[in-house]
């Protein structure tokens, strides 16, 4: 009976030792979103460099994943949340922002995230017309 349990033990801890930790690929990102303050669009353009022009807006990203917004003239309210897809190295992060109303209809999209350090995060969305944002921390 004893070498049945030592058996069961040993498989046992092979499968705790050999199960992968699933990585939260968006977590950092989610972090340094939830964090507080103010993050402003530094810059804003898409592949034909179109007259939308988003830069000098402000975004307030809330812990409970609401946002607001705020440029010279309009102001907005909206949800944001990050996913994942891969995982490690491999790993692509998004922010999908929802947003209530017209006023900034191209920020509403799901963002990849492309470079992100803690003042910065570089951003792009969009299939077959490209949006590119590079959004720092205040």
């Amino acid at each position: 009976m004893s070498s049945l349990r030592i058996f069961v033990s040993i498989v046992i801890i092979i499968i705790f030792f050999s199960c992968k930790k699933e990585v939260q690929v968006d977590q950092p990102l989610k972090d340094l979103l939830k964090s507080g303050g103010s993050w402003t669009i530094s810059d804003f353009h898409d592949d034909l460099n179109t007259s939308i022009n988003y830069t000098g807006t402000t975004l307030v990203f809330h812990t409970d994943e609401k946002m607001q917004l705020q440029s010279d003239t309009v102001s907005g309210n909206g949800t944001w949340r990050t996913s994942s897809v891969g995982d490690g190295v491999n790993g692509v992060s998004f922010v999908s922002i929802d947003l209530e109303g017209d006023d900034f209809l191209y920020l509403e999209s799901k963002w990849a995230v492309l470079t992100m350090t803690n003042t910065q995060i570089e951003l792009s969305s969009g299939m077959w017309m490209h949006y590119y944002m590079t959004i720092v921390k205040n």
